[in-house]
Parts: C-alpha cells; sequence; structure tokens
C-alpha cells in the first residue's frame, strides 16, 4: 500500500472504531453497571466534598477508599449533561488508538501504524473496557503513555516527566490498573532500574500531592481489599477460567511466540515490549481474586506494537490477520450478545424497561425516605440505585468486608429466599426479573410495576402520601 493509502485506512479506522466503541450508548442512551456507582459517588461528592466521603446508599455503608479521579471529575461536570460523560469511555479508547498508531509510526514505519491500530482496536479486551463509562479505558490510556515514555527510543527527562504524571494518573483512576503498572515498572527495572525508581517514587509522590493525601487512603483501602479477600478463590478453576477468558480477550497472544519464531532478533524496545506482554500475561495468568483477565486487557497497547513492530515481514501480516478476524468475530459477537443479555440481568445495558420501574419507584418515594429496594439479580443493583435514587441490599463490591458480605447474602437469598434477610436487610421494595424465581407472600407485598419480564413489589403499609401516587405513576409510565 502507499503512504496516502494507508493515512486514509488510519483514518477510516479511527472513525470506525470510535463509533463501534459508542454503539451501545447511541442505541440504548445508557450501557454498564459499574457506572452509575461512579454517578452515584459524584452526586454524594457534590453534596458532601470528597474527603471521608461514605456512600451511604448500601445496606451497609461504604467508606469510599477507591481512586478519586473518575468520581470528581463527574461531580465537577452538570448533573444535566451525566447521559453524555458515558461518551468519555469509548473516546479515550479512540485516544488510545492514536496514540498506539502515532508511536509505530514514529518508531518504524507508517505500515506498522496500520498494522498496529487493526490489532489494538479489533482486540476484544479494548471493545469491553469503553463500550461504558469506567475507570479501565481512562486507566489503560495512561497505562499506554507510560509504556510508550519508557520505550521511546531516546528516553530522556521529558520522557521521564511524561511517565511519572501519567502513572500517577493510573495510580488516581482505576485500582488494577495500577497493580498492573507496579508490575511492568518491577520488570522495567531489569533493563534500567534507575528510570524505574525515578519514574515509580515520581508517580506515587504526585499522587499524594495531587490528591492532598486522599491517595493515601486509597493505597490502604486497596491493601486492606488484597489482603481480606487473600487466597480463597484461589482453585485450579479459577487459573483455567483466567486462562480461557485472556484467549478470547486478546486472540493474538496465541500469535506472538510464531511471530518469535518468524520474526527477527529483537532489539533492546522490541524486548521491553515482550517483557511487558509478559509481565501482564503472567500476572493475569497467575492472579487468583477472580478477574485476573483484566490484567492482560492492560497489555493490549503493547501486544499491538509488538506485532505491528515485529519485523516478520509477510508472516505479521499473515499472522496479525488471523487476530484480527478472530477479533471481528468476537466483538460481533459481543455487540449481538450483551442487549440479550441484559434482558436476563446482566449489567451490560441498561434496558429502557428497568429505567421504566426505576422512574415509578422514584416517583412514587420523592416525598418520603430513600427506599431500600431487594434487586434480584444482584447484578443490576448499581443501575437501580442510580436511577430510582434507592438505597440496595447489597454491600460495596470495592472492598473485601463487602465482597465477604455479598457472597453471604447471595448464599442466604439461594436457601432461604426472603426469609434468610436480616432485620436490617428487610426492603421496602422487592425488584426481580422473570428470570428470577422468588416467593413473595402476597398479603406483605403489592404488585407496583410489571412490564417486559421486570416486576416490582412494594412492601404493604406503606405511607398514605406515597400510596396516592402510585396509580397515576404506573399509568403514566406503562402508557409510553
Amino acid at each position: 500500500m502507499s503512504t496516502p493509502a494507508i493515512f486514509c485506512a488510519i483514518m477510516l479506522l479511527v472513525v470506525g472504531h470510535c463509533l463501534v466503541r459508542s454503539y451501545f450508548l447511541l442505541r440504548y442512551g445508557w450501557a454498564g453497571g459499574d457506572t452509575y456507582y461512579h454517578f452515584v459517588l459524584a452526586e454524594q461528592i457534590r453534596i458532601a466534598g470528597i474527603a471521608q466521603l461514605s456512600n451511604k446508599r448500601f445496606v451497609v455503608p461504604e467508606a469510599v477508599d477507591y481512586p478519586p479521579l473518575l468520581p470528581f471529575l463527574l461531580s465537577r461536570m452538570p448533573p444535566g449533561y451525566v447521559r453524555r460523560f458515558q461518551y468519555i469511555a469509548p473516546l479515550s479508547d479512540t485516544l488510545t488508538l492514536i496514540v498506539v498508531i502515532a508511536a509505530a509510526y514514529w518508531w518504524w514505519n507508517p505500515g506498522a501504524a496500520l498494522i498496529s491500530g487493526l490489532v489494538y482496536s479489533l482486540t476484544p479486551y479494548t471493545f469491553d473496557m469503553a463500550y461504558s463509562l469506567n475507570p479501565r479505558p481512562i486507566g489503560n490510556l495512561f497505562m499506554s503513555l507510560v509504556l510508550i515514555a519508557l520505550v521511546s527510543p531516546a528516553p530522556g527527562i521529558w520522557t521521564i516527566a511524561l511517565a511519572a504524571v501519567c502513572g500517577c494518573l493510573v495510580l488516581l483512576t482505576h485500582r488494577l490498573t495500577a497493580q498492573s503498572f507496579a508490575a511492568c515498572l518491577a520488570i522495567f527495572a531489569l533493563f534500567n532500574v534507575g528510570y524505574a525508581i525515578g519514574v515509580t517514587a515520581l508517580a506515587v509522590g504526585l499522587a499524594v500531592l495531587v490528591s492532598r493525601r486522599l491517595y493515601l487512603i486509597s493505597m490502604k483501602g486497596h491493601i486492606s481489599f488484597l489482603r481480606a479477600i487473600g487466597f480463597a478463590k484461589c482453585s485450579a478453576v479459577n487459573f483455567y477460567n483466567n486462562f480461557i477468558r485472556i484467549v478470547s480477550g486478546n486472540p493474538y497472544i496465541l500469535l506472538i511466540v510464531g511471530m518469535g519464531i518468524w520474526g527477527s532478533v529483537f532489539d533492546l524496545q522490541r524486548q521491553i515490549l515482550a517483557a511487558w506482554v509478559m509481565t501482564l500475561l503472567l500476572l493475569a495468568q497467575l492472579w487468583p481474586f477472580g478477574e485476573g483477565d483484566r490484567h492482560f486487557a492492560n497489555a493490549s497497547s503493547s501486544v499491538a506494537l509488538l506485532i505491528g513492530g515485529s519485523g516478520a515481514g509477510g508472516y505479521a501480516w499473515v499472522l496479525a490477520a488471523l487476530g484480527m478476524a478472530c477479533g471481528i468475530m468476537l466483538i460481533g459477537a459481543k455487540l449481538y450478545a450483551y442487549p440479550r443479555l441484559a434482558a436476563r440481568g446482566a449489567g451490560t445495558l441498561v434496558m429502557p424497561t428497568l429505567r421504566e420501574g426505576c422512574a415509578v419507584v422514584r416517583a412514587v418515594y420523592q416525598h418520603a425516605d430513600r427506599p431500600l429496594i431487594l434487586v434480584l439479580p444482584q447484578s443490576l443493583s448499581y443501575q437501580v440505585m442510580y436511577f430510582a435514587d434507592a438505597r440496595v441490599v447489597l454491600a460495596s463490591g470495592g472492598t473485601g468486608a463487602g465482597l465477604a458480605y455479598n457472597w453471604d447474602l447471595s448464599a442466604r437469598l439461594g436457601q432461604f429466599g426472603l426469609n434468610g434477610l436480616r432485620d436490617e436487610e428487610q426492603p421496602d421494595v422487592v425488584m426481580f426479573l422473570d428470570s428470577v424465581r422468588i416467593e413473595l407472600p402476597h398479603a406483605q407485598w403489592q404488585l407496583l410495576f410489571q412490564r417486559g419480564g421486570l416486576s416490582i413489589y412494594w412492601r404493604v403499609g406503606m405511607s398514605i402520601q406515597a400510596q396516592g401516587h402510585v396509580g397515576a405513576c404506573t399509568c403514566a409510565v406503562l402508557s409510553n
């Protein structure tokens, strides 16, 4: 291909990449599950500030120690633009694609830039990170900039400063990406120990300074989270699941060995890229706490650059094309399956019926205290917490104690149903999908909303003021 043709292909790739990542937002308006946890935190930061933040929307209140950057930025934005804020995710991932393409062009040539861009864009992990708002695509953008700064052919004071600033932003954005960052800096010390120590020290120092020591709370909570979980979930099944997720999330990993065999001997730059990839691969595979494959999602940029700059001639194109074909099929399968999974309770999208049901609950309780809602399946709890402006029978999944509580809660509900709930867990509202089997004593519960496989019941004996809103709200929503 001629250079102008390559640049045209790159421009089309960037536009197509952004549109594919934005598809669910353009089609359904709202997407994701964890997104709405961060929206709730943003609301609370507007009211109470970010210091010593406590999220009381859970039945077990959470002393928030999550990295503060995303909810803080959301809290600075006008509430009326919340829906548009979701596009931060696909835009962040598109910026990462542009960074990868620019690095490959700078280091090698236009052909390598096109291959690297195609590999990155057609990596299923990058799609999963970016179709809904969460800290992962933002953390991945900063992580990619750290990589490119450190792998630069001529590192100097400015590239080290860039790596330190972006490392600081990783620490303030996403816990798991921070773990990947620490692991990669440790392996980079084998190539340049001075730069590794300098970037780490500067990144941590900047994070503490910029956050006015809030990062120390976040770091302490992060360590407590890891210690609380321990190795309870460690098993052969977990390692097997990690492997399957790694291959399905980044099929190019199966091709890198072949590229190493057929390609030329790696120079120092490619050796660092390969070490970065292998570090995150091992961390992902051996991670015992579940979702270990997400570490390898943070290797998407390094995998793309390693393949694009492999120097394997025609073999690079053949191997990359095989991975791209797998990527197209897997991303296409996700575009088809995620709306159907959401209808069955997966937290992939926010279905219109759920928003309508939440609107009824919100209107009914607008003059009362926030209701406590039991949501089944629990994967929809964050969505309901935000759209119904409610409390949920759940604990935060961001703490070790919260995860242990949720495991116990799920076990009690599965064995005893509502009879397994403790006094403080008794809900005002029960919201469930048809895919969940639950028995409600009709003498105690009254139907509030039922549509599209979603049923909402409220406890008999509510105030007359609240009851007066039920008929009007229900009819108004059902008529839409």
